[in-house]
């Protein structure tokens, strides 16, 4: 054991994980797959999910045929990009990077063509809306041709997504607030959706902690900080600027529910129905969410310059 009482193991462990993600082993994975695959573009992701979803939407656009490479998130994307800048080498050519706009959009590092930046929080934004639930319920759950059905559910997703916005508003502040004012994080951000609320086909409500639990800052604002911060904060669409992460977490849990009432013989929700199939639970992914989701505005545009 190690005098702070970890096993020197996991110590090791912990430091070649980290090593894994350095922005020199970026460089030097880049450098070994332009040996093996020099004229092919490369296009840098946060992480895996973003690679996926990006994959879909860019197929949707463009049949285009490139080498993924995933940073281990937004902060590594940019100081990759900045790297490859200083790279007297050509090392960053045909290489394209691809970040949230989260709350900080990029950081301060000037924009590049060779940058996409989504105009939503994040990818994840784009997967949370009603015509995706509208395509769930023809394709997966076996609502074709009950129109008056599929737009009562919706209607009811779109409360309860309203609810759950509401409820998440003051993490999302307690996030906004720690961008806008240098503030780090204590803790790492709630990853289970019963952290964050208690969700319901009926009702969304808020979880027994409270957000400054939830989210701790190293230090609270000042009252001249909290003006200032929750009058820009007031400013952002809810649905497109806030946490995406949390709205996915939101949006799986409620078709959760939903499939699982679907299953239910004499449901109230799907009073009258004809099942024909039961529900195709297996596409309910995210790659099933991109498939029926818009896509980014300028992402067309973005691909379609990629050579």
């Amino acid at each position: 054991m190690s005098d702070r009482g970890v096993p020197t193991t996991d110590r090791v462990v912990a430091r070649m994980r980290e090593e894994r993600k350095s922005v020199a082993t970026l460089k030097y994975k880049l450098a070994m797959l332009r040996n093996s695959s020099p004229n092919v573009p490369i296009l840098a992701f946060e992480g895996i999910e973003d690679k996926t979803v990006y994959y879909i939407w860019i197929q949707r656009m463009r049949d285009l045929s490139y080498e993924p490479f995933p940073c281990f998130g937004k902060k590594k994307v940019l100081e990759f990009f900045e790297m490859l800048l200083r790279d007297m080498g050509g090392l960053d050519k045909g290489v394209y990077f691809f970040v949230d706009r989260d709350f900080d959009d990029l950081g301060g590092i000037q924009s590049d063509a060779r940058i996409f930046m989504t105009d939503r929080y994040s990818i994840e934004n784009y997967l949370v809306e009603e015509r995706v639930l509208e395509e769930i319920l023809k394709n997966e759950l076996q609502c074709h041709t009950n129109t008056e059905l599929r737009r009562t559910l919706v209607s009811n997703f779109s409360e309860r997504y309203s609810e759950f916005l509401e409820i998440t508003k003051e993490l999302n502040f307690r996030l906004f607030a720690a961008k806008a004012n240098g503030i780090r994080l204590q803790n790492n951000l709630p990853d289970r959706i019963e952290d964050i609320a208690v969700i319901t086909l009926k009702k969304v409500l808020p979880p027994k902690r409270p957000p400054e639990e939830l989210i701790r800052l190293t230090r609270e604002l000042n009252c001249e900080e909290e003006r200032v911060t929750r009058e820009k904060f007031s400013c952002l669409d809810p649905r497109r600027r806030y946490r995406g992460k949390f709205s996915l977490m939101f949006f799986e849990r409620w078709i959760k529910y939903l499939v699982e009432e679907y299953e239910r013989d004499n449901s109230e929700y799907f009073l009258g129905l004809v099942k024909e199939a039961k529900a195709k639970q297996s596409e309910l992914t995210i790659a099933g969410f991109a498939n029926k989701s818009e896509t980014p505005a300028g992402l067309r545009e973005f691909v379609e310059n990629i050579n």
